[in-house]
């Protein structure tokens, strides 16, 4: 078994972000698109600080046993 440089455990999840592509107004369809990604603070944290150099890094988090958890394992 190896070692880590640095172990994080908490929270991973996937973002999702909905943007509109045009300008809101009432009584009119709101026409959009949405992005997702895994995120969650200490996943975007440990992204970064492998980024900068800080390997082998790992996460411990639990997660649901959908296809949003699948994604984020």
């Amino acid at each position: 078994m190896s070692s880590l440089a640095l172990l994080g455990v908490g929270g991973a999840h996937l973002d999702r972000i909905g943007t509109l592509t045009v300008h809101s107004g009432p009584g009119v369809s709101d026409p959009g698109v949405m992005a997702e990604w895994v995120g969650g603070c200490l996943c975007n944290a440990m992204r970064e600080a492998a980024r900068r150099g800080t390997q082998p890094a790992g996460i411990i988090s639990s997660r649901g046993g959908d296809g949003a958890g699948a994604t984020v394992a």
